[in-house]
């Protein structure tokens, strides 16, 4: 059942990617709008239904869920990143919050992947090259226009393993850091200047970080790269999480203060990930719409027989928009 509920997700996001993204290709806001409410709910009922996932959420975060579903300003949700799944468990977390208006951060080379890169290519989301100097202008511009909304961002960077880890580890002794043990020094000029700029105009909501951990993920990452592939023999039939609200004091917004503040925090998620089966626990289940699951099936099923009885057609449709994708990319 789990191999085949992640079979379901990764088949659903190529048909929406042809289904709704293509032919809605330049009506951005509203293919964006029918994906993110199909593949959260989908999301959620696989988790329950074909992982019997048990999301357990430290009691002391349950008030902050609730704080979660106001909307006000823009919010930033900053998060550990050790596998694909990661995402997959923040869309369960922000759906039982009814939290879908989210911007996601993620590094502009992903627009050159196939069925992703189509998903991804909207306006509402901040495709960035990693370099400051290339994005300052590009985030600047593009969080003045943001009225509302909630930022996902790992401030890692990028995915935890061996290799990633030496290097941090490196970084962390040749700076007199404390080097974390489940965990990689996260980058701070992004995240200082996002809120630098949200704070500037007014706009900045709340903070929030999670800490998660997926049991075999967390105590296997350092020998095994969990990408989807992996993730089809993962067990992932638990994971644990502590939510946080923080505050940022103003004099944080000194950079080098700041600096100290977030290696302080990636400390304390450390902490959390090395111990957190001491912790207390809820489960929190998601809930979904049943008519929007009936939608993906039906999708699945229209778009296999466009395949099959349709294959050229669905190939030219494919391949067309892909590279309108990928002009505009090059282009920018």
């Amino acid at each position: 059942m789990k191999k085949f509920g992640l079979l379901i997700l990764v088949v659903l996001i190529i048909v929406l990617s042809q289904l709704i993204s293509n032919p809605l290709y330049f009506n951005k806001k509203l293919s964006e709008k029918i994906i993110r409410d199909l593949l959260f709910d989908i999301n959620t009922s696989i988790f329950n239904n074909n992982f019997n996932h048990k999301f357990n959420i430290n009691i002391d975060s349950i008030n902050i869920l609730e704080d979660m579903k106001k909307v006000k300003n823009v919010d930033i949700l900053m998060a550990n990143h050790y596998s694909s799944v990661d995402f997959m468990l923040i869309f369960y977390l922000l759906n039982c919050v009814k939290r879908k208006d989210i911007i996601l951060l993620f590094k502009k080379e992903l627009l050159y992947i196939p069925i992703v890169s189509n998903l991804l290519d909207s306006d509402n989301y901040m495709k960035i090259n990693r370099s400051w100097d290339k994005d300052k202008d590009f985030l600047e511009k593009y969080i003045n226009k943001l009225k509302s909304g909630i930022i996902i961002i790992f401030p890692e960077g990028t995915r935890y393993s061996r290799i990633n880890y030496e290097k941090s580890k490196k970084y962390c002794t040749n700076n007199k850091l404390i080097c974390n043990k489940k965990l990689l020094i996260p980058r701070v000029k992004g995240l200082f200047n996002i809120i630098s700029i949200l704070k500037k105009n007014n706009k900045m909501g709340n903070l929030y970080d999670l800490s998660s951990v997926v049991p075999e993920i967390m105590e296997n990452f350092d020998k095994i790269k969990f990408d989807y592939i992996k993730l089809f023999s993962t067990d992932l039939s638990e994971s644990y999480h502590y939510l946080s609200k923080i505050t940022i004091p103003n004099y944080y917004e000194d950079y080098d203060i700041f600096k100290n503040w977030l290696y302080h925090q990636w400390n304390t998620k450390d902490f959390f990930i090395n111990n957190y089966k001491n912790y207390k626990y809820k489960q929190l289940l998601g809930k979904y719409s049943k008519k929007n699951i009936l939608k993906c099936y039906v999708m699945i099923i229209v778009y296999i027989y466009l395949i099959k009885n349709y294959p050229y057609h669905t190939t030219s449709n494919f391949i067309l928009f892909y590279s309108l994708t990928l002009f505009k990319t090059l282009l920018n």
